[in-house]
């Protein structure tokens, strides 16, 4: 079994965030949009018509014996892969659409309606059960009886309400 790396930051993520500003403009990025969770985090990027995303999790973290347990890690650790990418390609040694060539380009992002993104979903929900199971998780964090906002709750209310008729 490995040894297991504990990252250190000694910065908040907001340093970060100034980081990757400077970073897409060196790479002539056209497009940049950023987000972490809990336990995870991505940046995607459009660059000559392609879309690109870069993902990163605790749980990926852990299969490779390092100890990153917070989203926010996740993100730093992105915006460094990023920033160690642009040395590279100032020094002259690639040039990105070498290197994002042999990425898989995805296709560009749907939006959502606003009830899915409302019940906290990336993706477009396929069943009832998948709205209903979102509600739940919501509910036990949101509803009055647990200290949660009662306007809160009523918004995700109603986005289950319009989730399942989307859905029927």
């Amino acid at each position: 079994m490995g040894k297991r790396s504990t990252l250190k930051i000694s910065q908040d993520a907001s340093v970060y965030e100034k980081k990757l500003k400077r970073i897409v403009e060196k790479l002539g990025v056209t497009k940049v949009e950023y987000d972490w969770g809990r336990k995870d985090a991505f940046i995607s990027f459009w660059y000559k018509g392609g879309y690109f995303r870069f993902e990163h999790s605790a749980e990926k973290a852990a299969t490779m014996f390092t100890n990153v347990t917070r989203g926010t890690q996740c993100f730093i650790i992105l915006v460094l892969a990023l920033e160690d990418l642009t040395r590279v390609i100032s020094r002259g040694v690639y040039d990105l659409s070498v290197w994002v060539s042999g990425m898989k380009s995805l296709p560009e992002p749907t939006s959502l309606p606003n009830w899915a993104i409302m019940l906290g979903f990336t993706s477009m929900p396929e069943t009832a059960e998948d709205i209903e199971r979102q509600f739940r998780k919501l509910s036990k964090i949101h509803h009055p009886d647990v200290k949660g906002d009662p306007e809160v709750f009523r918004s995700i209310e109603l986005a289950r309400k319009q989730g399942l008729e989307a859905v029927k």
